[in-house]
């Protein structure tokens, strides 16, 4: 049977309510509907938001990995000393792990060779999705950032049971977040992923962005606390900064973030997982890369951001210096891994995760 860590199971709000996480309506803490300028009320309130946040993160649980020694890591995005990004082990450290329980997240260990979403189904996920499907991503999961502003709970898998003559990889799920809006950080999708961060995607996330020293604005604007674009990243790791220049992260690895690309503003949803997202991000040997949000509204799932798409053969590349050929990022489509993550750099945010479903047409 898999390992799991578990500070204890906490039941649902005060009221009895088995909240459907994408379908809330109504059903707040009963303290929200109280007098709140007492001491009683705030304390009743507190108590109320902290036991939903629990049971959620029963819901959506947290995966760690454990290596041959039974040593648990995290999966984070790093720079090696060569300069290039790759999905590292960073251990987990006795006081992270302490949080992360104390918060209340469910723990699931994924033990080297096996895959998460086999995990989710040894504890307990019979649903359809989780049974039925190839991906080998866990249907509902969340990451966090903990207080020293390390993430945690990112995926990746570098297979995805690719069948022969298919020609374009999907992932679809949807989400909600807590605190996530307007922090330094943002969460990478990668499609046709191996290993080390070259290719193409998007993400979602603060894209307020920044200038370039070439005076080119990267990102969505200034106002953009949240939102989406598509990605590409290209590994230089035998090029690096011109003598007496402190080393930068630019230098090895650039981002494509044509406006074009731009997905519409959202907003955190937590406690009432409202507002309500769902994301569905495209690849395809024809290099072409595209994705769409809506948002779930009464119900119903409506448009938000209409499909983007970009064909990376002939994007323009904001290189800071001269670079070497090719000036485009590839898009390999030989290989066939995923990756779902979240960037370090923030504490005490949540992205929810749920039914996740990802494969190949």
């Amino acid at each position: 049977m898999p390992k799991e860590y578990r500070l204890c199971t906490f039941s649902r709000a005060a009221d009895g309510g088995d909240r459907c996480h994408a379908d809330r309506t109504g059903g707040e803490p009963a303290a929200l509907a109280d007098d709140i300028t007492s001491d009683e009320s705030r304390a009743a309130l507190g108590a109320e938001l902290d036991a939903q946040l629990r049971a959620d993160l029963q819901e959506f649980p947290l995966y760690l990995n454990e290596d041959a020694n039974g040593k648990l890591y995290r999966i984070a995005l790093e720079r090696t000393k060569e300069g290039t990004y790759t999905s590292e082990q960073v251990p987990v450290t006795d006081d992270e792990l302490k949080e992360l329980e104390s918060i209340g997240h469910r723990i699931l260990i994924t033990p080297d060779g096996q895959l998460p979403r086999s995990i989710a189904i040894a504890e307990g996920d019979a649903s359809s999705m989780a049974v039925s499907s190839t991906c080998p991503l866990p249907a509902n999961f969340n990451m966090s950032g903990l207080s020293n502003g390390q993430a945690y709970g990112s995926q990746y898998s570098l297979t995805s049971n690719r069948p022969a003559g298919t020609s374009t990889q999907w992932v679809v799920f949807e989400f909600y977040t807590k605190n996530y809006r307007g922090m330094p950080i943002h969460s990478p999708i990668t499609l046709f992923y191996d290993d080390v961060l070259q290719g193409w995607g998007g993400f979602f996330g603060n894209n307020s962005g920044a200038y370039d020293p070439q005076g080119n604005y990267v990102g969505c604007g200034s106002t953009a606390l949240f939102n989406s674009q598509i990605e590409g990243w290209y590994q230089l790791p035998g090029w690096a900064p011109p003598p007496g220049t402190p080393g930068n992260a630019n230098w090895r690895s650039k981002t494509f973030n044509g406006s074009n690309s731009c997905g519409n503003e959202m907003y955190d949803g937590w406690p009432y997982a409202n507002p309500y997202y769902r994301i569905t991000m495209h690849a395809n040997t024809g290099k072409w890369v595209g994705y769409q949000i809506e948002q779930k509204v009464s119900g119903v799932w409506q448009i938000l951001t209409p499909w983007k798409s970009l064909q990376v053969t002939s994007a323009p590349w904001p290189w800071i210096a001269n670079p070497p050929v090719p000036s485009v990022p590839p898009l390999d489509s030989s290989n066939e891994g995923i990756r779902i993550s979240t960037t370090d750099g923030a504490p005490n945010w949540i992205v929810f995760v749920k039914n996740l479903d990802c494969g190949w047409f």
